[in-house]
Parts: structure tokens; C-alpha cells; sequence
């Protein structure tokens, strides 16, 4: 029976005499269980145990872990000549009797980030060299917690019960904490520790002292069976100053034990007894997540839910037990590599807690679909040069195309009180600029794109979306900072918009490009790489003492697809895990082949 499954007890009670009894004179006990009182087959019901009649009684529980300790002990010996530093994540191997077991270290920092340390064997046994501790010089090849906590992980070949650990070249203190857990395979199967892992791990203890001597630690005093033990300085001391290494380690062989129990009835008198007993089957833990999008498995892209951006996404996740050893819901992790952990259970099976052998949770979790248009890699530049005059009719358009795309440009600008209007957009040798009802003719430098009087604009309108990528700013007066909107609407080629603030804080991406350059250049924006079918540049709008004096001469932007979205879920359960991907694409998406009703 696995450890955690649910045990029923049966007791068949039958009267072999020819007296009946009344049910008051009946008691059946059980040397474990205690006294037995439901029953579930009262024969004829009429409370009289007749001759030859049976009754039926019955108990519940939780089969325990019978794996226990044998007398055999086994000593680990850690000594070694190593040089103080190495490299970093090294394992090294150790046997006593038959048993083997791999060691290696890791540090964490004061913000919880966790790094592999290098492992070093000398006369007093293993310590901990960490990225913060320089070639490990002046005692810091030790296991401490003065920087960084330094842990050590002991992945054995077989279950064993730790008992006491030898430590050596103490410095002012030696306090420890320590995990004790099982996992699949470690041995052959190196594990890399995080909180997570540690929290996964079955039991964990403080042992600590007040002396700067070598000592034997005795710990795992519950005897709790495990292949993973990991020896830490203590984690939780408000002035940290243990250091020491960790010279030997005993353990003891374990072996399957058995659950007997003894049934009895008496009844006026007379009485009978009966045994029964369970063993725990070879554990073999097993999982399996299957992750569904909106109600679509979705494993393969071309399999992909189908699903219009802004819409709401649905995350389905069932874990299922496929071994014989059951889980509490503290063991079980599930997470989903970008919507993080999942932790809401809409369905728990029996509602006990504990996932059995063959049952399935379904967690959830939702969100909003993406736009999944994405670069396709392949640029066009537009270029923006004419000759137009320097002013003209306030509200014109400018259409210009680069390859199988254009754009529709148009000027505006906004006063002190923030007041919009259309301005007359220029085309010049040296690019797109600005004349607004401000600067008279234009003249004097004053038809560029500006922030000295009033804010000015440029708005672009393109016949599909792109990915804006730089801009090449041209006829630059003192300075040439920009703030630049990215957005999509509906299609703007067609359809011209008038500039207002709320217009602007409608749009995906508003971002500064600052520069001290009085010189032409580009300016990389959008490093997002939001898509969008508008884009606005205008002279920086944010600036104490505005000086911003430029054209706008050429643009580069990328074509785009649309793209897949696609996420892994994951289920952990004490080392023991699965994974499953599923998809979902926008609709009209032809990545894949798909149509807008989502089959290939």
C-alpha cells in the first residue's frame, strides 16, 4: 500500500454459537485503532447478533511510511587536499560500505539569489568558497554565513536516515540548519537549490551550539528516511558567525518494515482475535500535467487556440497522479514559465488534500491575449525630403511610401494651456518640419519641428502595422531631443486623426530619446519593439528650458507577421516533475496555415 493512500480496516464479526447477543454486549477493539464502533452491515438491523448472523464494522486511516532505519551504520569521511578555490558547481564522490553519494555547494546572497560555489576537500573536511569570497583565503573556503549562506547538497544512491554529522575547523560558532528529503534518482540526477527545492524537501531543523570547538552534531532525530540531506550554517541568525567544515557524516541503511494490527471481539464473555497487516509498496512517484488553452491542447503551433487580441485567455492545467505514492497539496508546485505559479485549484478531486494515486487536480489561470503581430526582419526606409515652402495650409497631408507600405504624415502642435491645432507640415531637403500659427511665415529656422513656442508633432499614419525602429533627425538646432508614441488604430491610412492628449495616452508606448548633440543623427525608439499602425514625434514635451530644433528626414521601420504564443506548464512534486506546452495565435494568422476558425 503507498504511504498517504487511504487504509480500510474490515472486521466480520459472526455469532458461531447458538446465543444471540444485543448489540450493547458487543465490543470490538483494535490494538492500534482503538475501539471499533461503525458499522456498516448490521444484518437483519434488528440490534441482535442471532446465531449464525454477521455484522460488519470498519475503520479508516492513512497508510504510514514503514521504511525505516536498520542497525547498520555507514561513516562518510569528507577529508581531502583541494586547493582553496576551483571551479564553480564542482561535485565530488564519496562511499562508506555500499552507499554513495555526491556533494557539491551553493551560495545565497542577502536578496535571495542563489549561485553555485566551488566544493573543497581538505584535512578537516569539506568547505564552501563563494563568489564573494575571493580565492577562499584567511579561513572563507569554510562553510559560513558571514557574506553569503553557504549550503552544501548530499545527493545519496539510496534512501538512508542521517544521524550525525562531524564538524571540524570551527570558527566562532558552528550553528546549523538542515534539510532531509527525497527526490528521483539524485544521485544520477544532479539538483540545482533554490527556496523552491528546499521547501520541497520533508523535514528541516536548527541545530545549534554556543562553543567553538569541533562537535558531533546529532541530527534528524525524527529519523526521517531520505536520498537529499543539505547542511547549511544557520540561515536565520541575526549576526551570522558560523564557519566550519564538515569533516564526516554517519548514516544508517534503511529497510521496509510492516503494519500489523489485531482485531478482537467480546461479547459476554467470550471473545476472538484476529490479524491483519500492510507493507508499503516500492514507491514509485509519478506525475503528468496536461495544459489546455481556452479548452485547446494545442501541444503542436499548428494546434493553436485561436484567440483575438484583448481577449480573455484561459489556462487549464491537470495534474495527474500516475504513481503509487501520494502527495500532500503543500508538495505540489505547479508554475507556467511566463504567467509564474499557479495556485488556484478549481477542481481537487475528493477535496482531501492529498492527490492519490490516479487522481487529477485542475488548476487555472487567465489573462488577456496578446497582439502577436510581429518583425518579420525585413526594413524599409522612408525619406521624407522635398521642396516644399516653408509655410502653407495648417491641416496638410503628406503621403510618402517605402517598398509595399506607406504613410500618411500630418502637423500639429500644442500651446502653453495645452490647446491642439493643426499646423502646416513642410517636406525640405533636409526632411519633414513644422510651421504652427506661432511662427508667422516660417522663416528664421522656425519651420522645423520645435518646442520653443509651441509643442510641435508630426503625425504618421501608415496603411498597415509595422515595428518603428529609428529616425534620422537632420537640420538639428541646439539640441534634438524627441518623445515619440507608438499605437495602433483602426485603419488610420483611411481614417485621419486629429492629435489631443487623449489620443496620445491611448497609445501602447510613450518613450524619450534625449541627446546633448546639436549634430543630425539617428535615434533609435521604439526599443520595445511595440507594433502599431501610428507613430508620433514630436520635440521633447517634458523639457524645463526647451531648445529642440530639428527635421525629421528619413524613417526605418520593419514589416511584421503574426506570431504565436506559446507556454510551458509544469508541475513539481518533491523533485518529481512533467511538463506540457500549449499554444494560441491571434485570428487571420497564417504563421501555420491557420484560418480565422483556427483549423489548419
Amino acid at each position: 500500500m503507498a504511504v498517504g493512500d487511504t487504509v480500510t480496516w474490515t472486521y466480520e464479526v459472526t455469532n458461531t454459537g447458538n446465543v444471540s447477543f444485543d448489540a450493547s454486549e458487543i465490543v470490538v477493539t483494535d490494538n492500534i485503532e482503538g475501539t471499533i464502533t461503525n458499522i456498516i452491515n448490521q444484518g437483519d438491523g434488528d440490534n441482535i447478533l442471532a446465531a449464525g448472523e454477521t455484522w460488519v464494522y470498519q475503520k479508516t486511516g492513512i497508510a504510514q511510511n514503514l521504511t525505516g532505519s536498520a542497525s547498520e551504520t555507514q561513516t562518510f569521511k569528507f577529508t581531502g587536499n583541494s586547493g582553496l578555490d576551483g571551479p564553480e558547481g564542482n561535485i565530488r564522490t564519496f562511499t562508506a560500505g555500499d552507499i554513495s553519494v555526491k556533494t557539491s555547494a551553493f551560495s545565497r546572497d542577502q536578496h535571495g539569489v542563489w549561485d553555485e560555489s566551488f566544493l573543497g576537500s581538505f584535512s578537516s573536511g569539506l568547505g564552501v568558497t563563494d563568489a564573494s569570497e575571493g580565492n577562499g583565503g584567511n579561513g572563507l573556503h569554510r562553510v559560513d554565513n558571514v557574506y553569503r549562506d553557504n549550503f552544501v547538497l548530499f545527493e545519496f544512491s539510496e534512501s538512508v536516515v542521517v544521524d550525525r554529522t562531524f564538524l571540524a575547523s570551527v570558527g566562532l560558532d558552528s550553528d546549523i540548519t538542515y534539510w532531509v528529503g527525497t527526490v528521483d534518482n539524485p544521485f544520477n540526477n544532479h539538483n540545482i537549490l533554490s527556496d523552491s527545492f528546499l521547501n520541497s524537501l520533508d523535514f528541516t531543523q536548527d541545530n545549534n551550539t554556543n562553543s567553538s570547538y569541533s562537535r558531533w552534531a546529532d541530527i534528524n532525530n525524527g529519523e526521517v528516511a531520505g536520498n537529499v540531506l543539505v547542511i547549511a550554517a544557520a540561515t536565520s541568525e541575526s549576526h551570522p558567525d558560523d564557519r566550519f567544515k564538515i569533516k564526516k557524516l554517519e548514516v544508517q541503511e534503511v529497510e521496509g518494515g510492516i503494519y500489523q494490527n489485531i482485531g478482537t471481539v467480546e461479547a459476554s464473555g467470550v471473545g476472538d482475535s484476529d490479524l491483519s497487516h500492510y507493507v508499503n509498496t516500492n514507491p514509485q512517484p509519478g506525475i503528468d500535467i496536461e495544459k489546455f488553452t481556452n479548452g485547446v491542447d494545442g501541444d503542436t503551433p499548428e494546434e493553436a487556440a485561436v484567440i483575438a487580441a484583448g481577449d480573455t485567455v484561459t489556462w487549464t492545467y491537470e495534474v495527474t497522479n500516475t504513481g503509487n505514492v501520494s502527495f500532500n497539496a503543500s508538495d505540489i508546485s505547479v508554475t507556467d514559465d511566463i504567467e509564474g505559479a499557479i495556485t488556484n485549484i478549481i477542481d481537487q478531486g475528493d477535496g482531501d488534500n492529498i492527490l492519490a494515486a490516479g487522481e487529477t487536480w485542475i488548476y487555472q489561470e487567465t489573462g488577456i491575449a496578446q497582439n502577436l503581430t510581429g518583425s518579420t526582419g525585413e526594413t524599409e526606409t522612408f525619406n521624407f525630403t522635398g521642396y516644399s515652402g516653408l509655410d502653407g495650409p495648417d491641416g496638410n497631408i503628406r503621403t510618402f511610401s517605402a517598398g509595399d507600405v506607406s504613410v500618411k504624415a500630418s502637423a500639429f502642435s500644442r500651446d502653453q494651456h495645452g490647446v491642439f491645432d493643426e499646423a502646416f507640415l513642410g517636406s525640405f531637403s533636409s526632411g519633414l518640419g513644422v510651421t504652427d500659427a506661432s511662427e508667422g511665415n516660417g522663416g528664421n529656422g522656425l519651420h522645423r519641428v520645435d518646442n520653443v513656442y509651441r509643442d510641435n508633432f508630426v503625425l504618421f499614419e501608415f496603411s498597415e502595422s509595422v515595428v518603428v525602429d529609428r529616425t534620422f533627425l537632420d537640420a538639428v538646432g541646439d539640441d534634438s531631443d524627441i518623445t515619440v508614441w507608438v499605437g495602433t488604430a483602426d485603419d488610420p491610412f483611411h481614417s485621419h486623426n486629429i492629435l489631443s492628449d487623449s489620443f496620445l495616452n491611448d497609445l501602447d508606448l510613450v518613450e524619450d530619446n534625449n541627446t546633448h548633440s546639436s549634430y543630425s543623427r539617428w535615434a533609435d525608439i521604439n526599443n520595445d519593439e511595440v507594433v502599431g499602425n501610428i507613430l508620433v514625434i514630436a520635440a521633447a514635451t517634458e523639457e524645463s528650458h526647451p531648445d529642440d530644433r530639428f527635421k525629421i528626414r528619413k524613417l526605418e521601420v520593419e514589416k511584421v507577421e503574426s506570431g504565436i504564443y506559446q507556454n510551458v506548464g509544469t508541475v513539481d512534486v518533491l523533485g518529481v516533475t512533467a511538463s506540457d506546452v500549449s499554444s494560441y495565435v491571434n485570428p487571420d494568422s497564417d504563421i501555420f496555415g491557420v484560418n480565422s476558425n483556427g483549423y489548419a
